[in-house]
């Protein structure tokens, strides 16, 4: 009995995590002041570091997806640290927003 209730809080838990966007997840681990103290050429810097990596991840995710177990490989090595980068992604620009700061150059 009480394996059966572990097992359906645990599927429980999984079905609920689902339900938090990408978005909302990168700002809950990514620090909103981590980059107050940036200067827009640092932004700009950080910015390109961190949009590499995305394109980087996605493309992992991508390829893992046509194999076999592609959808547990991206839960549990890419995903997070997707997330993680993304979360970063978002803070940065929008301290470089409030900086008034120009786009990064290509």
């Amino acid at each position: 009995m009480i394996l059966r209730l572990q097992s359906l809080a645990i599927v429980a838990a999984l079905a609920l995590a689902g339900c938090a966007s990408e978005d909302t997840v990168g700002r809950m681990l990514a620090n909103s002041s981590k980059y107050t103290f940036y200067t827009c050429d640092d932004l700009a810097d950080a910015i390109k570091t961190k949009e590499a990596r995305e394109r980087e991840l996605q493309g992992l995710m991508d390829k893992s997806k046509t194999g076999p177990a592609g959808g547990v490989v991206n839960a549990i090595a890419y995903q997070p640290d997707y997330d993680e980068n993304h979360g970063e992604l978002v803070q940065m620009r929008r301290v470089a927003a409030e900086k008034n700061c120009p786009p990064p150059k290509p």
